[in-house]
This record gives structure tokens, sequence and C-alpha cells, in this order.
């Protein structure tokens, strides 16, 4: 089971088995998450996209995901 920490500055991580494999970054008020692989060897990319926001005239708190942390 993977999962993830956002921390209020907007950085986070993705662990796999407790161990850390990818550095996080939330942007556009959360809408997006931008991320890198640490994996020695391994050059990917990370890009996940919110396709539908909530009301534009409701303000979010920075780094709003609305999500589980678990996937």
């Amino acid at each position: 089971v993977g999962t993830y920490t956002i921390e209020p500055d907007c950085i986070g991580a993705q662990y796999m088995n407790g161990v850390e494999f990818s550095k996080l970054v939330v942007v556009h008020d959360g809408g997006q998450i931008l991320g890198i692989s640490e994996t020695p060897g391994n050059n990917v990319v990370i890009h996940f996209e919110r396709m539908s926001d909530p009301v534009s005239h409701l303000k979010r708190p920075p780094c709003d995901l609305r999500v589980d942390r678990r996937y």
C-alpha cells in the first residue's frame, strides 16, 4: 500500500512500504500536484491534475486536496 504526506508549506512525499520514493509539491490552490522520482536510475516525473474544481468563489486553504491519502 502506498501513502503520501503533504505539509502545510505544500511540499510532500510519496511512500511505498514506508520508504520515500518521490517528492511532491502542490500548486494552483490544490488543483495540481507535481513530483519527481527519487529512485536511483528512474527519471520519472509526476503530474496529477484535478479535472473539476469546486465553486471558484469559495476560498480553499492552501494545499486543500480533499482526497484519501492511500492509493
